[in-house]
């Protein structure tokens, strides 16, 4: 099976600071008992349930970022396929894709060891599995350092310092900005069915009055991991004291002022510290773990998978069955010009097809529908739609003509490596009823 399309890497180092960062702090998080001695001795105090709530809001949000590294990162040489593009795009969940592409295995994987942990009831049991977890998945994707060398372009002894560097400003952008009454980080990621904005906030806010007294002690206990000699001369020591979220936001500002400016000065990082490790080599071969075993995947229904196929994009379709005009000889032209279009294009790629079968495999007369993709995007934007030609011919009788110019057709260009064709069994009662959703409606009262 081909997993996706392997990324074009560029000849140059990449940048991996960002998820080397993450990583870091999720393994200082994961030592439980670290944590616990190092509360006891600043803060002479015992982790107890009121604090337990935030630790676990911590885990989750730093495991959310890691998420959302690995799904726009390049310099993993892991690949992805227009299905996890596009999942990505509209914010749907990755359980509901196929194992199709390295990316989506790795983050399914990731997500399944880290579940374990999440779900814990209680101190003991999140730190029983979060040294599990730690040890077999964190320090393994850790080892991406070994194929790292420091930028000579900025000011750092070495990769140990590279890589706290890079972690403390993961925690000062992401942890730190709390302005929204909220970690900056936890944001909707592929962790997540699509959700509306308004219905995110509703959902999470609930939540996060009663996290934020054990949150905020495991953010200033990352600043005492990562940083510790600037912890003990700079505001972080005192982020215990802020008394809510937006008490906690107002040492954004101070951060900046005296740890993350001065390590621009010294090193000359800039416009975030990503680029302090660079990649030499291809780190896959130290993800092999998470790619090895393919995870389950997930049981869609009828309509789910219809909306998969199609990509979540919109389906505008064209009722083919009384008009010749609307069915194959559109259909047709359509295609030729979305497969000139793609190719002119200035990232080539092919043109798509959904072809509809609607009867079983051995009856005597199958309907087939079929939909091209017309592809109109941007650097920020997609507004591309299914065109859907709807019940226009049948592999037998008066329409078989027209079928086979269609099929015919098909396999030339896709011979020529010009079209990627899906098709699927459904039944023509059903499809406009199982895409509902998607689509879209003549409105003629204007």
């Amino acid at each position: 099976m081909t997993l996706g399309t392997e990324p074009q890497l560029p000849s140059a180092d990449r940048p991996v600071g960002d998820v080397l960062g993450t990583i870091r702090c999720l393994l200082e998080l994961c030592n439980v008992r670290q944590y616990q001695g190092w509360l006891a001795e600043f803060h002479r105090m015992r982790a107890g349930p009121t604090h337990y709530a935030g630790y676990r809001l911590l885990f989750d949000t730093l495991l959310r970022m890691l998420a959302s590294e690995i799904e726009s990162d390049t310099s993993l040489g892991l690949s992805e396929d227009d299905l996890f593009a596009r999942a990505r795009f509209r914010g749907v969940s990755v359980g509901k894709l196929t194992n199709s592409c390295e990316k989506a295995i790795v983050i399914k994987n990731l997500l399944k060891h880290a579940d374990v942990v999440r779900s814990s009831d209680g101190w003991d049991a999140f730190s029983d599995n979060a040294r599990v977890f730690s040890e077999a998945v964190l320090s393994p994707m850790f080892r991406i350092v070994d194929v790292t060398h420091v930028n000579r372009r900025h000011a750092i002894a070495n990769r140990e310092m590279a890589i706290a560097y890079a972690a403390a400003f993961q925690v000062y952008i992401y942890l730190n900005d709390t302005s929204r009454g909220r970690p900056h980080g936890y944001l909707p990621a592929m962790l997540d069915d699509d959700v509306s904005p308004l219905e995110w906030e509703t959902r999470i806010q609930s939540s996060m009055e009663r996290a934020f007294p054990g949150y905020t002690l495991g953010v200033q206990y990352l600043w005492s991991r990562l940083l510790p000699e600037v912890f003990d001369r700079t505001s972080v020591r005192h982020l215990h004291e802020a008394g809510d979220w937006f008490g906690l936001d107002r040492y954004f500002t101070l951060i900046q002022e005296e740890i993350i400016k001065p390590i621009e000065e010294q090193t000359g990082l800039k416009l975030g510290f990503d680029d302090a490790l660079l990649i030499t080599d291809n780190p896959k071969r130290l993800l092999s773990g998470l790619l090895e075993e393919a995870p389950p995947e997930q049981d869609l229904s009828p309509r789910e998978r219809l909306l998969r196929v199609f990509l979540w994009y919109p389906v505008k379709p064209i009722d083919a069955s009384d008009y010749a005009f609307c069915g194959v000889p559109t259909l047709v032209p359509m295609l030729m010009g979305m497969i000139q279009a793609r190719r002119r294009h200035e990232k080539k790629s092919k043109a798509k097809v959904v072809r509809l079968v609607h009867g079983a495999a051995d009856d005597h007369r199958r309907d087939y529908s079929y939909a091209v993709l017309a592809e109109v995007g941007g650097l920020i934007s997609d507004a591309s739609g299914w065109m859907l030609f709807f019940d226009c011919c049948s592999d037998r009788g008066a329409t078989a003509g027209l079928f086979r110019v269609v099929e015919e057709t098909l396999t030339r260009y896709v011979r020529k490596g010009f079209v990627d064709i899906t098709s699927i069994r459904v039944e023509k009662s059903r499809l406009l009823a199982l895409m509902e959703e998607a689509i879209v409606r003549d409105d003629w009262s204007r």
